[in-house]
């Protein structure tokens, strides 16, 4: 039906495995996806990379914004809320697939119980 048909959705962790699954399966229900990874690729060709994404995308009759944000950067975070604001006017939906080092887990400034339970 049309459920997903001109909604926004940002996937996170979309340059490969599940989000890159999602990211196109959403474009393909007629989402306007947002794939996000911490790196675009240069090379469409190169698997793993947003530019890949967008590219199989493209190659489906679909499309995908890519955008590069680190969602450990509080800076980027606030780079891509400006740029899906302007350009979609809000999101519909998060799919939230990003998973960080377990090293970095503190700079998410995840409480340490939490983060042990």
């Amino acid at each position: 039906g049309a459920g997903l048909c001109g909604k926004v959705v940002i996937v996170t962790g979309a340059s490969r495995r599940l989000g890159r699954c999602y990211a196109l399966a959403l474009a393909k229900a007629g989402a306007q996806v947002i794939a996000l990874a911490r790196t675009l690729g240069d090379d469409p060709a190169c698997f793993g990379t947003l530019a890949e994404v967008a590219a199989a995308a493209r190659a489906a009759g679909t499309s995908i914004v890519a955008e590069r944000c680190d969602l450990s950067d509080e800076g980027d975070i606030r780079r891509l809320v400006s740029i899906v604001a302007e350009r979609f006017g809000g999101v519909d939906a998060v799919i939230n697939n990003a998973v960080a080092p377990v090293d970095r887990i503190d700079s998410l400034n995840v409480p340490q119980d939490i983060r042990e339970a």
